[in-house]
């Protein structure tokens, strides 16, 4: 039951970073209010909130106007609802809220990446802010600042081939994560990405040559939570 339970937390988490990320006009009162159909304005009733549930329920439609919910909120739900859970059912070598923390975010730009091709600023802040907070009192150490001169020359070399916005989601990760850390994250995701690109072709998820980095960078992050002593056995020598 309590698996359940934080399987609906995830997918509730996952679906309000959706809606910031998509959100036109982001301020407080939008936050605090309800829900609305994007077609009809109509404020959702309760029952049409609960995570994955109530797309089910509804088979996609908004209640009122009947149009076609986005899919990818459904997906990027029961994604949210597996991140929530994964700490109770895999070993995690990162500290689990830092894990949260990152993982919700990186999934959001995931989904935003794959649509419109871009890492939206308003996360990057919410990425950074919340784990600036959480490290209280923060320590800055040598090895990431050569991490982050290295990424700054990197994305001016390399701004015909990878876009800018992920090396500012690279650079935020190089902050607060240690750096072997974060070069396992950007030597994976690469690789990772090559091997999501028949996906997305199959999918139709993007237009050549333009392909989404971010859901490769997000996936690189998990797998190396789940197996960062093992990577650092096998090539932690090479750094």
């Amino acid at each position: 039951m309590t698996i359940i339970l934080v399987f609906l937390i995830g997918s509730a988490i996952m679906s309000f970073l959706m809606h910031i990320a998509e959100a036109q006009q982001l301020s407080l009162s939008a936050l605090s209010h309800r829900s609305k159909c994007q077609t009809c304005q109509q404020t959702l009733q309760w029952q049409d909130l609960v995570p994955i549930v109530s797309y089910i329920l509804l088979k996609g439609r908004c209640r009122n106007c009947l149009t076609s919910i986005p899919r990818q909120l459904f997906i990027a739900e029961i994604f949210g609802g597996f991140i929530a859970i994964m700490p109770f059912i895999s070993t995690l070598y990162i500290a689990t809220d830092t894990f949260y923390i990152i993982a919700f975010i990186l999934l959001a730009l995931a989904f935003n990446d794959i649509q419109y091709l871009t890492v939206p600023h308003r996360l990057l802040v919410i990425l950074f802010l919340s784990n600036y907070l959480r490290l209280l009192p923060f320590s800055f150490e040598m090895s990431h600042f050569y991490l982050m001169l290295g990424l700054i020359v990197s994305s001016f070399c390399l701004q015909r081939y990878i876009g800018m916005g992920d090396f500012k989601l690279f650079f935020v990760l190089s902050i607060f994560l240690p750096v072997p850390f974060t070069l396992f994250i950007i030597w994976f995701t690469f690789p990772i990405g090559l091997l999501l690109i028949p996906v997305f072709k199959l999918y139709h998820l993007f237009n050549a040559p333009f392909v989404p980095l971010v859901p490769a960078i997000c996936s690189s992050f998990i797998c190396v939570s789940l197996c960062y002593p093992l990577i650092l056995n096998m090539i932690g020598g090479l750094i």
